[in-house]
């Protein structure tokens, strides 16, 4: 075979090659624009959940949970977020003005070594990190491209660069929009559970009001003969210091704080000592306060 011969047929190989390549890689851009074209209605779902649950997050954090509540409820799986914001609604239109960020914190308990506050839903759902023209175009040199050795990486890049009609997103980054990016939770095995508070009936509450009345009229009772009895004897001490005096007032505001704390402790001793009726203080603090 001559040198010519071989140097045409060489040259008729190479351009096939060429051909191939740049065949290939074209093949590949009609497979990806087909793709990002069918991914677009999944598209359209992940921002609808991402615009809701960016709702929610505002809803939950008005009816009182924190950063750490949230995201760990964001962490708990896609309806999470839902779910929380639920079962605060529904605990605030129970407790109405006694509903608290306290009452907040009993039910949604955030362990302690729990110390995420993201709270960005796109990153949930993947739509954060993409990014239209960051894939490099390969820097091969004259000769890859003319022989098609980069053809596939320059297709790439070209895709990432040519943005879907009705979207802000590349056809490489919308192709590669798959069914495991439509929720991640950064934290899959955390589990945020909601300690429902457990209410009086109303039978057991007017039965708990009697008994708390009682209660507090006795210790009421109790705590002001001490006072009574305490200034007394103060004023049996210094006969020369009448009602008006500074002495007698300051004297007698010293035992009327050690009367109110008395009133306050004994109360309080009460309410804690009730909790095979409610499961919460928080619960009973209402209660407290309705009664008193």
């Amino acid at each position: 075979m001559s040198w010519m011969a071989f140097a045409e047929g060489f040259a008729r190989t190479a351009a096939g090659i060429i051909q191939e390549r740049k065949d290939e890689a074209e093949e590949y851009q009609e497979k990806m624009r087909e793709m990002a074209e069918r991914n677009k209605g999944k598209l359209t779902l992940m921002e609808q959940a991402v615009k809701e649950n960016e709702a929610f997050v505002l809803r939950a954090k008005s009816l009182g949970a924190s950063d750490a509540q949230v995201s760990m409820a964001l962490d708990s799986g896609v309806n999470g977020l839902r779910d929380m914001v639920t079962n605060l609604t529904n605990l605030k239109n129970q407790m109405g003005e006694y509903y608290t960020p306290e009452q907040v914190q009993l039910a949604y308990a955030v362990p302690e070594d729990y110390t995420s506050t993201n709270i960005d839903v796109r990153t949930r759902f993947g739509l954060s990190g993409a990014t239209v023209g960051d894939t490099e175009t390969p820097d091969g040199g004259f000769l890859d491209k003319a022989f098609g050795r980069d053809a596939m990486s320059r297709a790439r890049a070209e895709i990432d660069q040519e943005l879907v009609a009705g979207t802000d997103m590349s056809v490489f980054d919308l192709a590669g929009l798959t069914d495991a990016q439509l929720y991640e939770s950064l934290n899959p095995a955390s589990i945020l559970a909601y300690n429902a508070p457990r209410f009086m009936d109303d039978e057991e509450a007017v039965r708990q009001e009697s008994l708390y009345a009682r209660t507090y009229q006795n210790v009421l009772n109790s705590a002001s003969a001490q006072y009574d009895a305490a200034l007394s004897n103060w004023a049996a001490s210094n006969p020369m210091l009448g009602p008006e005096s500074a002495e007698y007032q300051a004297e007698a505001g010293r035992l009327a704080g050690i009367r109110d704390s008395q009133i306050t402790n004994a109360l309080t001793n009460f309410v804690a000592s009730k909790q095979d009726v409610v499961a919460t203080h928080a619960v009973w603090s209402r209660s407290l306060l309705l009664w008193q």
